[in-house]
């Protein structure tokens, strides 16, 4: 009888344990990608030039002038904007919820073709965007499913970036 009652305390402890570190690991993640989202980025003047379309949200961008310029980061309709610079995207990482739409600005001198970096899914490859667009130049997606989805410009190739859908 004693020993079912230690087995019975030993899996709740065991269970309380697994149950803060879980806790733990997910507070512990989320402060780490909410640090990333917030960190500020370097853009030059000329790309901040307004999108087409009115926006209702803004994010404060810091210039290498130090002066600050609001960037649009949301549509009226709720469409998430990601823009790509000279530099590459920004944000470099986005959180939505499944559903939402984003609408990928090319503000660069490049062409902008957005690309999954995750090939093995069928599911990430509906993100492959199927021609450049140039300067001024947009994409449009919907994320229908959560996951962590990774992305870089098919044109260049080094900028790289990542939207977590919730």
């Amino acid at each position: 009888m004693e020993e079912k009652i230690k087995d019975i305390i030993l899996v709740l402890a065991v269970i309380v344990i697994a149950s803060l570190g879980y806790y733990y690991y997910q507070s512990y993640t989320q402060t780490s990608v909410d640090e990333q989202i917030s960190e500020e980025i370097t853009v030059d003047e000329k790309d901040l030039a307004p999108s087409s379309g009115s926006t209702v949200s803004t994010q404060t961008q810091k210039t290498e002038s130090s002066s600050t310029n609001q960037l649009p980061t949301i549509t009226e309709d709720g469409i998430y904007l990601v823009y790509y610079f000279n530099e590459g995207f920004s944000p470099k990482i986005l959180q939505i919820r499944q559903g939402s739409s984003v609408r990928f600005v090319n503000k660069s001198d490049h062409a902008m073709r957005v690309f999954t970096t995750n090939t093995s899914e069928y599911r990430f490859n509906q993100l492959n965007q199927t021609e450049s667009v140039g300067k001024d130049g947009t994409y449009d997606f919907t994320f229908l499913d959560k996951d962590v989805w990774t992305y870089f410009n098919q044109d260049t190739q080094t900028d790289h970036a990542s939207i977590l859908v919730y």
